[in-house]
């Protein structure tokens, strides 16, 4: 696809950004002056969407590594600013097959919000509520992980419908 730029390599499968990803870039840098963030908040508010596109990544490969299960490959993964999308070259022969590879994606994301509730469990004694409804000001590690769990579960949900 044009307008593309691999920037990594996964099991045979590539990697790409769309040049309009670099707009989120701007917006964060954007937000961060506009909101007169310190430093430290500006590297939390740029880490967060860098986790956010993170699990996007994982959860794209989960769709990946299913469909490689049935024999199917995948052309590249692109991430674009308001998601990715893996695509492949063809589609599976069975219906059950075609729902594992759907489901597949949204799975890797309730893992990865499982795996974060342990850990705020530990550290959190369980709350799953960020101290502030503003990511903007967002500075502790622990409210980290709770906006990451939040998004985890809007992931999958929002890939279900």
């Amino acid at each position: 696809m044009n307008g593309t730029i691999t920037i990594a390599i996964f099991r045979k499968i590539p990697l790409k950004i769309h040049w309009s990803f670099g707009l989120l870039v701007l917006f964060v840098i954007y937000t961060s002056m506009d909101k007169e963030m310190t430093m430290a908040q500006s590297y939390w508010f740029g880490g967060y969407f860098l986790a956010l596109f993170t699990c996007v990544v994982l959860h794209e490969y989960g769709h990946a590594y299913a469909a490689q299960k049935y024999g199917i490959k995948t052309r590249d993964i692109i991430l674009s600013p308001i998601g990715g999308v893996a695509r492949l070259e063809s589609l599976p022969d069975k219906p059950i097959q075609e729902l594992i590879i759907a489901i597949a994606g949204p799975l890797v994301n309730v893992v990865l919000a499982f795996l974060i509730y342990i850990a705020l469990f530990f550290i959190a004694d369980g709350s799953l509520t960020p101290e502030s409804s503003d990511l903007t000001t967002l500075s502790d590690p622990t409210d980290f992980l709770k906006y990451l769990f939040l998004l985890n579960i809007v992931l999958f949900v929002f890939n279900l419908i």
